[in-house]
């Protein structure tokens, strides 16, 4: 995923919706994509996977048509200050 080793908070948003088409799977964290015909910017999960990204952590998710959505976001857990220079600077 793109993250250092370690503990991770983790925290899951579920949906029920209708899932992530195959063909758009691959654009959801691209900035300004968005299916949305008349609203929207399309800068969500670009966002929130950017700002995972500058505090070492990331985003996962799994999705299945007709059923919906599950996205982790993946924070690293630090004992102490130290340890989170450390770690970021690897």
């Amino acid at each position: 995923l793109g993250v250092v080793p370690g503990q991770f908070a983790v925290l899951k948003v579920i949906d029920t919706g209708a899932g992530i088409a195959p063909e758009v799977e691959e654009k959801i964290f691209e900035p300004f994509f968005t299916t949305k015909s008349s609203s929207g910017t399309g800068l969500g999960l670009a966002n929130v996977l950017s700002i995972m990204q500058a505090h070492s952590g990331t985003v996962s998710y799994s999705t299945e048509i007709g059923v919906g959505t599950e996205f982790q976001l993946l924070l690293p857990i630090y004992k102490n200050d130290s340890e989170k220079l450390t770690t970021a600077e690897k």
